[in-house]
């Protein structure tokens, strides 16, 4: 039987995920998933890279959000059906590509793309826009102690 170690980027990221978990609770936030999530997510092999993942992270959350709320104003105008909401995703995520690409973030796209499929089809429509700026709120949280652990604790710095 091998003899298994907790290493450093294992502890980092327990500690990230316990401290997101602990703001949450003191913020009273319902849940604290979406911030332990970006906390893992956002820590890297180094601070650098955690800083930097952060920061398409937060900003791909963002472009994912605005879109979304554009997308549930339209889809508020509209009558829903598949055809509409098929064509709202359609132009959603090419928007969502675009600008990511054009803001030179595209290590955003997933994100966005996958922040703007929850929001607009999978969070309930009394709830969307409390959602979609709680959900940028979350990755703040996450991705600020991920880099703040990243750099505090030891390990590389480059």
């Amino acid at each position: 039987m091998k003899h298994f170690k907790i290493g450093l980027r294992t502890f980092k990221t327990a500690t990230a995920v316990a401290i997101c978990l602990l703001i949450s609770h003191l913020i009273s936030r319902d849940s604290p998933v979406l911030s332990c999530l970006a906390a893992v997510y956002c820590l890297r092999t180094d601070a650098a890279s955690s800083y930097h993942f952060s920061k398409h992270r937060i900003f791909g959350t963002s472009i994912g959000v605005f879109v979304s709320i554009g997308a549930i104003f339209i889809q508020n105008i509209l009558t829903r059906t598949i055809f509409s909401d098929t064509l709202l995703v359609f132009i959603g995520v090419i928007a969502v590509i675009i600008f990511c690409n054009m803001t030179k973030h595209p290590e955003g796209i997933i994100t966005s793309v996958s922040t703007f499929l929850i929001i607009c089809f999978n969070t309930p429509a009394t709830e969307t826009i409390h959602y979609a700026f709680f959900r940028i709120f979350d990755v703040l949280i996450g991705a600020s102690v991920a880099v703040l652990v990243d750099f505090s604790l030891p390990g590389k710095k480059s």
